[in-house]
């Protein structure tokens, strides 16, 4: 019997792809005729460092054991690098993020994959990670050269 659902869309998928709007739209807001309280690089660092720092936090467990000790260390490192980034220049921001955001895919994939069995997740982390990045790199290209 075939699984009607494996290709429905579930609410949480909606919600991974509706956190690239900020993402896209401060790289729209670069080439709009607008004068913005903030700029649209501000803008994009800043909400670049919050979802980091969420996405870093789902690493957290408290089972004791070496694991949950690494995710422990892994998820308060980056959440402190990224808030670091608020106060750097925004092309070492815009590279350090787009790192930050690398380890935790690889973080969550290497000693989360017995934990996360839904391959549909997996394959939203993959590529919202992948689009993330290449806005970084996008965002050095247009606001930086």
């Amino acid at each position: 019997m075939i699984n009607s659902n494996a290709n429905k869309t579930e609410y949480w998928q909606v919600l991974g792809y509706l956190g690239l709007i900020p993402f896209l739209g401060a790289l729209v807001l670069n080439f709009l005729p607008l004068t913005l309280p903030k700029s649209a690089l501000t803008i994009f660092v800043s909400y670049s460092s919050i979802i980091v720092s969420f996405l870093a936090g789902t690493l957290w467990s408290s089972n004791g054991d070496k694991k949950s000790r690494f995710k422990q260390n892994v998820s308060i490192s980056i959440s402190l690098i990224a808030f670091s980034c608020l106060l750097l220049p925004a092309y070492l921001s815009l590279l350090i993020l787009a790192v930050c955001f690398l380890v935790v895919w690889i973080v969550e994939r290497r000693l989360m994959s017995t934990q996360i069995n839904d391959q549909r997740y997996i394959l939203m982390r993959t590529r919202l990670t992948t689009i993330v990045i290449l806005c970084h790199l996008a965002a050095i290209y247009f606001w930086l050269y």
